[in-house]
This record gives C-alpha cells, structure tokens and sequence, in this order.
C-alpha cells in the first residue's frame, strides 16, 4: 500500500483528534519523555475501558490453559498475598488494581511517564477507578467494599524505583519487552530475574509487529535500527535472551501469526526462519 493510501485509511479510521496527539507525539518522539497528560488521557477510550485489562488476564490465562492444560496454570498463578511488579504498567497502574482487588499484598509499577498527581486525582476515581471496581465485582464478587478497594490502589501501591525490600513472586508486563532498546533488554529483565523470589512466575506479552495500522508490510521493509520505539526482536531471540538471563520458560503461546504466502521478505529479515517471522504476538509464561 502507498504512502499516500496509507495517510487517507488513517485520516478515515481516526479522529481528528487522535490524529492530532498521534503526530505530535511522532514528530517529539526523539525529543522528549512521553508523558500522560490529564486531557489526553479522558479522551482516550483505551485507557479508560475498565473491562479490557480484565478480559485481557482472563484471556492470556486462557489461552495458555488451552495450549498447556497440563502445565495447569490457575495453580501456579497465586494471586493473594503476594507481591506483583508489572513492567510497564501505563498511566493508571494497569493491571495492579486487579490484582489488590483479588488479594495482592502489594502491587510494584514501573513507568517513567507515570503521574501520580494524575493518576491518583478525583476525576479518574470517577471515571477510572469506580467504574473498575463495579466490573470486578461484577467478574469476580463482592471480595471487598469499594473504600477498602481504593484504599489499596492508594496504598498498596510503590514505584519500582523506591522499592528495594521484598522480592517479586510474579511479574508481568504486556506490550512492553519490544519497546525496550536492544542495548538495554538484557540488563533490564536480569535486574528483575534478581528481584524475584524463589518459588516466583512472570508472564510476558509482546507484540512483534511494527505497531502500525498496516502490520502485515512489516517484513517488506528493511529493520528500522534507528526506530526509538522498537527493538524488533523476533520470537526465537526473546526465548534465547530469557534463558540466557536464566528464566525458565514453561509455556509459549502465539496469539496471532501473519500469513506470508506471496508476501516479499526484504534481505534484513531473510535470515529469520519464516515460522518465526509468522509470529505477531505471543505470551511467555515461566518461573525463576
């Protein structure tokens, strides 16, 4: 598809507004740190879906039962009173309020675009938090009353940065592996394997496409080494990376794939075996 067609099947599918924060943020990308902004984030529909980080846990816990029914899942994945880091976690604590509300005993986050002030403010209780509340006890039961669910959110909460005491007995991160620079990846995910607990579990979602409205060109084109936003490691490299740091890998699960029949394969990505190539999403599930 030309640029020209691509630019037009942008300006159709997405608003204006939309449009607007995409370019900015495109044309800024090299020049500052991304930070959520109040505005921006009342406006963002992805954000404030209180039932899509649910439907999404529920999911990837499914998907690897149905892969791995023996590796039974639901037994290992203990959620109370335990401690959880997610990497990663976005502008609202992503999935760490779920977590609090099944009975964490405390929820470690990482952004460095996260805001406190905003995150934390009256408006997002309101459009955010209580409407969360409602959809977990709708999914889950009435495990706690509201004032106690924010009272952890509030509470139970620590930036990754501040937090050197307990260890981690599971970490989880979604979306987020691939945005990590290829000098950095190793150094990251070796100093979260040493803050893990014995006994303790990660969960891994990446998406290895080019993040475009138009992924299935992504090996039409030479790899974007200067990209400040992707690494573009396949498949097969994030397993070798996890086991060189020495996670255990006990379960892999592909999400999506992309059909390459007739597809042009650009040299840049000629060395890749085309069944990892297929891979667009996968989770990987595995203990320390």
């Amino acid at each position: 598809m030309s640029l020209y067609k691509k630019i037009l099947h942008r300006l159709w599918l997405i608003s204006p507004k939309e449009n607007f924060r995409w370019t900015k943020n495109f044309l800024l990308r090299n020049k500052r740190l991304f930070k959520y902004n109040l505005n921006e984030l009342l406006d963002n529909k992805k954000h404030l879906s209180s039932v899509v980080l649910i439907d999404r846990w529920e999911r990837y816990l499914r998907n690897i039962n149905t892969t791995f029914p023996n590796l039974d899942i639901y037994k290992k994945i203990s959620i109370k009173n335990k401690i959880i880091y997610e990497l990663g976690s976005g502008p609202l604590l992503g999935w760490g309020p779920i977590f609090l509300f099944l009975g964490a005993k405390e929820f470690i986050y990482s952004d460095p675009a996260f805001n406190e002030e905003i995150c934390f403010s009256k408006i997002i209780e309101e459009k955010y938090f209580k409407k969360l509340y409602e959809d977990l006890v709708c999914n889950y039961g009435s495990l706690m009353s509201y004032e106690e669910f924010i009272h952890r959110v509030k509470n139970n909460t620590e930036n990754f940065e501040n937090h050197n005491e307990s260890m981690f007995d599971f970490v989880i991160s979604n979306s987020v592996l691939e945005h990590i620079k290829i000098n950095d990846i190793e150094n990251v995910l070796s100093n979260i394997f040493k803050k893990m607990s014995a006994n303790s579990y990660f969960m891994h979602s990446i998406d290895f496409s080019d993040h475009s409205l138009f992924p299935s060109e992504i090996y039409s084109k030479k790899i974007d080494r200067n990209n400040p936003s992707l690494n573009f490691l396949r498949q097969n490299e994030i397993t070798n990376l996890l086991e060189k740091i020495g996670f255990k890998l006990l379960a892999r699960v592909t999400n999506r794939s992309l059909n390459l029949d007739n597809k042009k394969i650009h040299n840049d990505w000629i060395k890749y075996d085309k069944d990892d190539l297929k891979i667009i999403n996968a989770i990987y599930f595995g203990s320390k």
